[in-house]
């Protein structure tokens, strides 16, 4: 039994536009995928905590006591109880009517609902498959830099099956392997 005091390290993911992620920490001890986590840590040990974001989000940044780590891991020296908030963002490659999406899926997905649109996609690679199936009209365009700007001087790359079923696409700037 032992009888070294702990404290506690307490944190909160948060979303924005639907980001998302978890925070795991170095010694074993929180694993937090959503929500509010914590564990107690042995009094004056170094505990690094380590932000991963999912394939569609990006690691926003820390606040709390972790304020001041940017986007890196925090270490708290635990001689004292801790609180911190690790916040995810989307991951914005992918544009319709200025709303940001993670992937094409997302983006097709929000048009699928009204009928007709265009998808702006940034000048990278899209690892996934795109199934155009609800009988939309869309248009793909291309090649956009992080800003969106007006001009396009890159390509899109969309390493997956990309699949029309019913709708119809028109593509600008759209490379598929």
């Amino acid at each position: 039994i032992s009888n070294q005091p702990t404290h506690l390290a307490t944190i909160t993911i948060a979303s924005t536009n639907g980001g998302s992620g978890s925070v795991t920490s170095s010694p074993v001890g929180i694993n937090c995928l959503s929500g509010i986590c914590s564990s107690s840590f042995t009094y004056g040990s170094s505990v690094i905590l380590m932000p991963l974001a999912n394939s569609d989000s990006i690691f926003a940044g820390w606040s709390g006591d972790c304020s001041g780590s940017g986007t890196a891991n925090c270490t708290v020296s635990m001689t004292a109880d801790h609180s911190a908030t690790a916040t995810f963002g989307v991951n914005p490659i992918a544009m319709v009517n200025g709303t940001f999406y993670g992937s094409l899926t997302k983006a097709y997905a929000s048009i699928a609902l009204n009928g007709t649109g265009i998808i702006q996609a940034q000048a990278v690679t899209f690892i996934e498959n795109l199934l155009l199936s609800g009988g939309s009209a869309i248009t793909l365009q291309g090649g956009y830099d992080s800003g969106y700007s007006a001009v396009r001087t890159g390509y899109s790359v969309l390493n997956g099956v990309l699949t029309i079923g019913t709708g119809s696409l028109i593509v600008d700037r759209l490379v598929v392997k």
